[in-house]
């Protein structure tokens, strides 16, 4: 009689084994084989299907359009041209109309009434304006002159004060 038709290969290298003493006193077998680990054939990459190809190339190709109508719209006189005509035609438009009108009284106001209620925040901005015309009166002293002396005309000048005639009575 044959044996059986089928064969279990036999290993090349022998499989040593170890054992490791466990905490309570029991054996624990390790087998450690000489060989690495098995490693599959390399994957290769798969091929993309034509849809998914045709649909990256639409994709790519709709992207380079956008950017150069984008570059185009942003370089170009001609929509600055265009924007400028279409901004002044509105903004006359909205010049004349009663709605904006109010509007804008209505927050003028409104910010007035702010800087009323609080002067220190418009007394920074005085003060640089202040010093700046210093400064510039500075650089001029004929202008600052000038100034001084209208000044002085405008003061009204202090008259002598007369004492006043005490009403005496006759009894």
């Amino acid at each position: 009689m044959r044996g059986p038709a089928y064969s279990t290969p036999m290993p090349t290298k022998r499989t040593k084994t170890a054992r490791a003493p466990r905490p309570d006193s029991e054996m624990i077998e390790v087998r450690v084989s000489p060989r690495a680990p098995r490693q599959g054939a390399p994957s290769l990459p798969r091929a993309t299907p034509p849809l998914t190809r045709a649909q990256n190339l639409v994709t790519a190709l709709l992207e380079g359009v956008i950017g150069q109508l984008a570059e185009y719209v942003e370089n170009s006189p001609a929509v600055e041209r265009l924007v400028r005509a279409q901004t002044a035609r509105v903004l006359r438009e909205l010049a004349h109309d009663a709605q904006v009108s109010v509007l804008i009284r209505s927050y003028a106001e409104q910010y007035v009434a702010e800087l009323t209620a609080h002067p220190e925040i418009l007394e920074p901005l005085v003060r640089v304006q202040v010093d700046r015309y210093l400064e510039y009166l500075a650089q001029d002293s004929e202008k600052v002159q000038a100034i001084m002396k209208k000044a002085q005309a405008a003061e009204p000048k202090a008259r002598p004060v007369k004492p006043r005639k005490r009403d005496i009575s006759l009894e």
